[in-house]
């Protein structure tokens, strides 16, 4: 039962972790043409195109690392995975300070939340999982 309840864990992560991404990503030109016409020197504008596209990205590849972990257990550690889960905490915190509650936020939060119950589920011997 554990070791199904991990693995679901794993998997409800990745997948906020991908829809997050996925909504930030349809949200990417609305935010470019207003940084455009924000006056932001040229060089500012750049940097913040570049970190929404960062931003949105690392969500998809964490998914996709979670997702494996979730079906390939004993590829990584648990360590690993916890460091995984400080990634979504850490931006799900920062946008919550600075911007408010969003459903990008709630979703790496909820993603962060299975992370951290999937590493403290996680099977003694995952060679067997």
């Amino acid at each position: 039962m554990l070791k199904t309840t991990f693995r679901w864990c794993l998997y409800v992560a990745a997948a906020a972790l991908a829809v997050s991404a996925i909504f930030q990503l349809t949200r990417y030109v609305t935010a470019s043409i207003a940084v455009a016409n924000s006056g932001l020197r040229p060089e500012l504008a750049q940097s913040f195109r570049a970190l929404w596209l960062a931003s949105a990205l690392q969500s998809l590849l964490l998914a996709v690392i979670v997702a494996l972990a979730g079906a390939r257990p004993r590829w990584f550690s648990r360590p690993a995975v916890v460091l995984c889960g400080l990634l979504p905490i850490v931006s799900a915190a920062l946008f919550f300070t600075l911007v408010g509650s969003g459903a990008g936020q709630i979703l790496s939060g909820a993603a962060a939340v299975a992370i951290a119950l999937a590493a403290l589920l996680w099977p003694k011997n995952v060679e067997t999982t």
